[in-house]
């Protein structure tokens, strides 16, 4: 089995620069941009780029767009993958059901679960700032929330990165049961 490492923390934090310098080491990357693509955002736009300039070229891209979890599938074992960020994967799932969320989400533990090689996943934070007012918001943050927690119990590594400081939560805290 492979390892689970999740990056968490909130906006402009350095989550993903600190998850970039944790998988580096490894030969095959696979990097997985679950965002879905917003046009006409300059401010997104900009963000892009800035993540797009700091991978190395030897990283395979995947834009998987509404069908993250066939793209997982298919992605060899011998790659690492890197996925920036949960919260592409849930906000391109936020008009299914109750139900139809849980088993999207549950086969898409079983994958990284199952995964032969390092995984690592960008997980934004979100409960920290304002409550949403709007009910997809509410559904995001609390889907968010959830995943995060049921992909910690199958973490080797959880850092939380914070003003551009990473603090390993696993050595670093107890966890509640």
């Amino acid at each position: 089995m492979g390892k689970i490492i999740l990056v968490t923390g909130p906006t402009a934090s350095g989550k993903s620069i600190w998850a970039e310098s944790l998988i580096k080491p490894y030969s095959f990357v696979t990097y997985v941009a679950s965002a879905p693509i917003v046009e006409n955002d300059h401010d997104w736009q900009n963000r892009v780029e800035k993540h797009q300039k700091r991978r190395p070229g030897s990283w395979e891209l995947c834009e998987p767009g509404l069908d993250l979890l066939k793209h997982m599938e298919e992605i060899p074992d011998s790659n690492s993958i890197l996925i920036d960020s949960l919260g592409g994967f849930i906000c391109n799932h936020l008009g299914v059901t109750n139900l139809q969320w849980l088993k999207k989400s549950a086969k898409f533990i079983n994958i990284i679960k199952t995964r032969m090689n390092t995984t690592i996943i960008v997980i934004e934070q979100v409960g920290w700032g304002v409550v949403p007012s709007t009910d997809h918001g509410n559904l995001f943050r609390d889907r968010l929330g959830q995943l995060a927690l049921e992909l910690e119990r199958y973490s080797s590594d959880s850092w939380l990165v914070i003003q551009g400081r990473a603090i390993n939560l696993k050595l670093n805290s107890i966890a509640i049961q």
